[in-house]
């Protein structure tokens, strides 16, 4: 009986130490992302509305520096997704996070345009490779978490990581505030805290010998042929969020300098990021919405629509204007984590890296599109109602579609 109770000593020992190099792992990358989406922050929301106060650029132009900068950010993943069935994905973080900060800490530096145009184009590439990495990373970590103490909940690690990021966004757009080189100081503290964490994570790993390895997208589509209706809805619906809530960079900031962009700062943008963040610890203790259903994510995209259209009608007042942030804020909150999590509970798990990919990539198209069009037309109200009617129509494809739920 002794040798049994042992192995059995022994078991959970393995089990509680791979538990907490795990939640120590997904700690560091947590940390990680937190203070790389805050320099990001730090940069595309505050350098754009600035150079827009001081006449250097039109609003419409603001749309043409995010279309650069978001177009390659949520495009490059699925490039990056297939470099990393040849190397490992944490070397490929250990190199993009380090030269993001580098393109963003110049970028804060400059005040030569041409040179933000391409520093935006370099930040946004290498950019979506971090994002790509660090998400992978997470969603293998969280699953190791689970499988050791049988953990069902649904999106958990996921929304800690929404809510971090928006902790990070309603921060930033504040640094506007500052003088320059208050500001440029604030962005170099900040890329050094982003490279000393990184280098914490490299040895972390070392110690720990962990490794991984995502699945080649080429073996993937090559095992299995069917196409998956199911998530092409699914793909559409993000796109469609995703150009929702890109209008809050340059569409609503320039429908009223007296309320969404005052002496160059994005107070709409922090409202929002401070809801979402607010959203985050209601839900924890009501408990509702916690499951991936298509009638959740339809939910979350309805009220997301309702939102866009009450901007435009209460732009001349304060009050209605921040319920109608908070309203796409709790529309956008529901409608990413639903569909995130419809998207990897795809029948295809051989897919699934391909599939993160692909969603992250549906950024590019919404954000990218969104941008574009206003850029072109310069016409806020249009491109909001345009992004409502395009929420509207995903909604209900994804309503009465039979997704695996």
């Amino acid at each position: 009986m002794t040798p049994v109770i042992d192995v059995n000593k022994s078991d959970i020992e393995i089990n509680t130490q791979q538990f907490n190099a795990s939640k120590k792992r997904i700690t560091i990358i947590l940390s990680i992302h937190t203070f790389e989406r805050f320099l990001f922050f730090s940069i595309s929301v505050v350098i754009p509305l600035n150079l827009f106060s001081e006449g250097v650029i039109t609003s419409s132009d603001m749309g043409l520096f995010y279309l650069i900068l978001f177009g390659f950010y949520r495009g490059t993943p699925v490039l990056f997704g297939y470099i990393s069935s040849f190397i490992l994905k944490e070397k490929i973080l250990y190199v993009s996070l380090t030269l993001e900060a580098l393109s963003l800490v110049y970028m804060s530096l400059t005040e030569e345009l041409s040179h933000i145009y391409l520093l935006s184009f370099f930040a946004g590439s290498v950019g979506g490779a971090t994002t790509m990495m660090i998400i992978s990373l997470l969603e293998a970590e969280d699953k190791k978490c689970k499988l050791i103490i049988h953990n069902k909940v649904e999106h958990g690690v996921f929304n800690i990581h929404f809510m971090l990021i928006n902790v990070a966004a309603f921060i930033a757009p504040f640094l506007a505030l500052l003088s320059r080189i208050h500001y440029q100081v604030i962005v170099l503290i900040t890329a050094s805290i982003l490279l000393l964490l990184l280098m914490l994570f490299i040895v972390f790993n070392k110690i720990n010998h962990l490794s991984s390895q995502l699945s080649s997208i080429y073996s993937v589509m090559r095992r299995q042929t069917k196409f998956d209706f199911n998530f092409l809805y699914i793909w559409f619906a993000c796109v469609s969020v995703w150009a929702a809530c890109s209008t809050f960079y340059a569409i609503i900031p320039s429908l009223d300098s007296g309320f969404f962009g005052v002496e160059g700062i994005n107070a709409w943008f922090s409202l929002d990021a401070a809801a979402v963040v607010l959203f985050f610890f209601v839900f924890n203790r009501i408990k509702i919405l916690t499951k991936n259903t298509a009638q959740n994510a339809f939910i979350g995209m309805i009220i997301l629509a309702a939102g866009l259209f009450l901007i435009p009608l209460f732009k001349d007042d304060f009050l209605y204007s921040a319920i109608a942030i908070i309203v796409i804020s709790f529309g956008g909150y529901i409608a990413f984590p639903q569909l995130y999590g419809l998207a990897v509970k795809t029948d295809f798990q051989e897919r699934k890296v391909l599939y993160l990919g692909l969603m992250t990539f549906s950024g590019a198209v919404g954000e990218g599109c969104m941008h574009a069009l206003f850029w072109m037309t310069g016409n806020a109200n249009f491109c909001l109602f345009l992004s409502a009617t395009w929420l509207i129509t995903n909604a209900f494809l994804i309503k009465f579609c039979k997704i695996r739920s």
